[in-house]
């Protein structure tokens, strides 16, 4: 017996399919630095043949609810009460350090970062410090003046469209060489996916060979959603 929106053999008896089956978290503290509970998200994963649907409903109030098909065509719907920008960036790291660390390194997020010099976080990553710069995609004004000034903001695009707004955001922090930037796409989560990185990377060079970046990753809105772009 198999699933028939994935093909994933299923065990005798079962109802439902592991892979393909919404997965619901409540969020809690990340790596040691004390955080504000992420409230619920229930997802199916990333770039998954039968579509991706992300239903973000965060502690501050708002939800974020993101689809997109298997060939990138998305939509967004956002609320008021959703936080974007600094009230993030620990949320968003975290998420970044849960990625790394299933990948098998030693991480820790760490105090005393500045933004006056550039410094949205420290991360270790296996004993080595790093300065993470953060940067919410979509880099523009329009999504969250629309959504504080009429209470929802609706977005549909397609993947050349997050490619671009993947571009804009990387552009905002094309000097931050040295550093691992970080792609703060946490009310978009469903456009985020390997094959999403694969679309950036066909029209643009590599991010750390482009701008000198140290690394740079995309992160949603939980550690699976979160992919290095290599």
């Amino acid at each position: 017996m198999t699933c028939p929106t994935c093909g994933e053999p299923l065990d005798e008896g079962a109802s439902k399919c592991p892979k393909c089956s919404p997965v619901l978290k409540v969020g809690s503290d990340h790596l040691g630095i004390k955080v504000n509970p992420v409230g619920t998200i229930v997802a199916t994963p990333p770039d998954h043949p039968g579509g991706t649907r992300v239903d973000y409903r965060p502690p501050s109030g708002g939800r974020s609810l993101s689809q997109a098909d298997a060939a990138g065509t998305f939509t967004a719907d956002l609320s008021k009460g959703l936080v974007s920008g600094t009230k993030n960036e620990h949320y968003v790291v975290g998420n970044l350090g849960v990625a790394l660390q299933a990948k098998g390194h030693t991480v820790r997020l760490v105090g005393g970062a500045r933004d006056d010099r550039g410094e949205d976080q420290f991360i270790t990553i296996d004993g080595e410090q790093f300065v993470v710069q953060v940067v919410t995609m979509p880099a523009e004004d329009r999504v969250w003046r629309t959504l504080n000034t009429q209470g929802t903001f609706t977005e549909a695009g397609d993947r050349d469209s997050a490619v671009e707004w993947m571009r804009a955001a990387m552009l905002k922090k094309q000097n931050a060489k040295g550093t691992i930037v970080v792609l703060d796409a946490l009310h978009f989560t469903a456009v985020v996916g390997p094959a999403l990185v694969e679309a950036y990377l066909a029209v643009h060079r590599k991010p750390v060979d482009e701008f000198g970046f140290k690394d740079a990753w995309i992160v949603g809105s939980t550690a699976s959603f979160s992919f290095r772009i290599v």
